[in-house]
């Protein structure tokens, strides 16, 4: 660790600059909500600090502070861009380099079965570990599907907004449509076939949340229900249908029948089943 060195009066005073892992939010991070209130953090030891914020060319926040955070209500997905410097020998120190970090207005993260093809079944949700951890004012969330890259980002801590973390059975396939009628050489045509069945619903994922230290979960909502199933296909159309009828000279004369009736729509696919959800706490 540096230190800064001033003497006053005869006698030593130490300084302490800001390290960078001790700032907060980090480089490069992301914090979702719909209006995040980003907390800035940094350690403090009486000294004062001026805080920069910027937003592409506009000026957020320019202003000493005198303490060790500063919080301010920003807009969502948005780049923003700050630098913190200490007071330090009777001025400010030097212009230290920017940090970045990105706001977003996404709550829900969703990791849900496909849905099922036609009069097939939805898939299953995904397998995800979701780990919740503390990090000064914010709430670090990493979410790990089996299967898929992983996301993580930051929440503010308070006010609590939690984020919705999905994984739910895809629909079931809408069922196959039914055969259209014959054609039939007489006064009406057939009936359409039946439509299908729809197919049933996915079933719901297994999503394991993972506190570090402490109880986090408040700051995620779950959901792992099954699929709906399958709407049922259309009935087919029912038939054209003709025939010849003899007239009174005795010449045969085309007449068109009535075409038949339109077959009944399939029966609905059965919703998919619940899936599980585990809490832990990792002390």
């Amino acid at each position: 660790m540096k230190f800064f060195a001033v003497f006053l009066a005869g006698f030593l005073l130490l300084a302490f600059p800001v390290e960078a892992e001790t700032m907060l939010p980090p480089e490069g991070a992301l914090i979702v909500g719909p209006s995040p209130v980003v907390t800035f953090q940094w350690d403090y030891h009486g000294s004062m600090h001026y805080l920069e914020v910027y937003s592409g060319s506009a000026t957020v926040f320019s202003k000493p502070v005198g303490s060790g955070s500063c919080s301010l209500t920003l807009k969502p997905d948005l780049e923003y861009r700050w630098k913190l410097r200490e007071y330090v020998n009777g001025g400010y120190q030097s212009p230290a380099d920017f940090r970045k970090f990105t706001t977003s207005s996404r709550t829900e993260f969703s990791h849900n079965g496909a849905a099922g093809a036609t009069g097939a079944q939805g898939g299953t949700g995904a397998e995800v570990k979701v780990m919740l951890q503390e990090q000064g004012g914010f709430i670090e969330v990493t979410i790990e599907p089996a299967l898929g890259p992983k996301e993580a980002f930051l929440i503010q801590k308070s006010p609590v907004s939690p984020v919705t973390i999905s994984s739910e059975g895809g629909p079931g396939g809408t069922g196959a449509a039914g055969a259209e009628g014959m054609y039939v050489s007489s006064v009406s045509g057939s009936s359409g076939g039946p439509g299908g069945k729809g197919g049933p619903g996915g079933d719901g994922g297994k999503v394991t949340v993972l506190s570090k230290g402490t109880d986090l979960s408040k700051y995620v909502k779950v959901s792992v229900k099954g699929g709906p199933g399958g709407s049922g296909g259309a009935g087919g159309s029912g038939g054209s249908a003709g025939y010849y009828e003899t007239a009174s000279d005795g010449t045969q004369v085309w007449r068109p029948g009535t075409k038949g009736a339109d077959g009944p729509r399939g029966a609905e696919g059965e919703a998919g089943k619940e899936g599980k959800v585990v809490y832990e706490v990792a002390k």
